[in-house]
């Protein structure tokens, strides 16, 4: 609570008074690092770097990428020595790009600045500590009875409901609606393709719909279209975040929904390009996470595979953390033609295949240059409405695509989500280590 009142009061610190707490944090974890981590202590000498050579954010680029296959490869050497050693608890990534990551997690980090960070992300949505939710995610069984009933009790505290995202369908869904009007209010959290499955459920199926305070989505990104009907059905208009298991609560959406804000207090967020020079303001980058408080294992400028740009105008709330643009992409978001030209997953205009009574979409990609398109069309139960669907889509998709991207269409009743629950517009079966580094698109 206390780490929550520092972040509601620093939040409308000036963009300077911001970077200069970022690079006071910065000095002390660049200092610990050396100190305490081999293989940031090897990493600075091998550089005959300093430690006053790292001074704020602008130095960052002095310190190499910090890549997955290198945590793979280094990873004991990774955690801080001495006390801290015993603190670390072992945690891992989705997978939900088929390359889970083992690592370890810092209590305090987790628990504590973290954790307040989710706090503070939810009352951007207007939701208080104690407000009643209900949450769909993928859920893991705890493998004991005393692990089930420490569960039970934490849910009760939070006044929280869980739903496994795996058992979303036309079947449970009546079910789940109905549990939520009786749950009237609270707010809603879940992955974008998951409440977006509802709305539509609920749009098409005639069912009264229940009434969230707020509507939180994270783990995907959250598609124009989604958000513009699930505000219809719902009301208010869905909230993003930006988190991930190595750093919770990245970047989050305001009132203002301009883009997400990073929390800039805790975390250092860079953009970079193929070659990693930072890349200017509104262009796309990838993104490099510096954890300002995961002293255990210390992640900096860690690499985690998705792209994203920063926004060309602050927003309009007066909050001094940098702004995201609200799109993000995953280096697996992109699709290949046979030349090696590689089209961004966010510039294809997926959401005008609503307009053709599309529920869920994917494209499936085993070769470059061609492409499986996955399609779910519930009214599209005719050989003729089929076929005017498919040709529609082709005309929508195909001109982003390229003259050089062969499509097939398949219609399919239901999408399955990852083993982590989520649902990946794009599924990538291609070795991207061994692709051309050809023409962006």
């Amino acid at each position: 609570m206390k780490r929550l009142a520092e972040l509601e009061r620093s939040q409308w610190l000036p963009r300077d008074r911001i970077e200069q707490l970022q690079s006071e944090r910065l000095h002390k974890l660049i200092e610990h690092a050396y100190s305490n981590v081999p293989y940031y202590r090897r990493a600075m000498v091998e550089r005959w770097l300093r430690l006053h050579g790292i001074q704020s954010a602008a130095d960052l680029p002095k310190l190499p990428i910090l890549t997955k296959d290198i945590i793979r490869d280094n990873l004991e050497e990774m955690c801080s020595e001495g006390p801290l050693r015993n603190r670390l608890v072992p945690a891992h990534t989705s997978g939900s790009t088929g390359s889970p990551l083992l690592f370890y997690d810092s209590i305090d980090e987790q628990r504590c600045h973290g954790l307040a960070r989710v706090i503070r992300a939810r009352e951007w949505a207007g939701v208080r500590l104690g407000d009643r939710s209900l949450h769909i995610h993928l859920q893991v069984q705890p493998s004991s009875r005393r692990k089930r009933s420490a569960a039970w009790v934490r849910q009760e505290l939070k006044r929280a409901i869980d739903v496994d995202g795996c058992s979303i369908s036309e079947h449970t869904l009546p079910g789940i609606i109905e549990q939520m009007k009786r749950m009237e209010p609270f707010y809603l959290e879940s992955y974008p393709s998951i409440i977006f499955f509802i709305a539509s459920f609920i749009r098409n199926s005639g069912l009264s719909t229940p009434h969230p305070l707020a509507i939180i989505t994270g783990g995907e990104q959250l598609q124009d279209h989604q958000r513009q009907l699930i505000g219809d059905v719902f009301g208010p208009e869905p909230y993003s975040k930006y988190s991930s298991f190595e750093n919770w609560e990245i970047a989050s959406e305001c009132p203002s929904h301009s883009g997400m804000h990073v929390n800039a207090e805790d975390i250092i967020l860079e953009l970079v390009d193929e070659g990693g020079a930072r890349t200017p303001r509104g262009e796309q980058g990838r993104i490099l996470i510096t954890n300002l408080h995961n002293y255990g294992m210390p992640f900096i400028r860690y690499e985690n595979g998705d792209y994203s740009s920063l926004a060309g105008v602050p927003c309009a709330c007066g909050r001094g953390l940098p702004l995201l643009d609200s799109l993000l992409g995953r280096i697996s978001d992109f699709i290949y033609a046979g030349s090696g030209r590689r089209v961004a997953a966010i510039s294809v205009p997926f959401n005008r295949l609503a307009l053709l009574g599309i529920t869920q979409h994917q494209i499936v990609q085993d070769e470059p240059g061609r492409i499986l398109l996955r399609l779910t069309a519930p009214a599209a139960t005719t050989a003729s409405a089929k076929e005017a669907v498919e040709n529609g889509a082709r005309e929508f998709l195909l001109p982003s695509l390229g003259p050089d991207m062969h499509m097939e269409v398949e219609f399919t009743q239901h999408i399955e989500p990852t083993a982590a629950g989520k649902h990946l517009p794009v599924l990538s079966r291609l070795n991207h280590g061994s692709l051309p580094r050809g023409e962006r698109r």
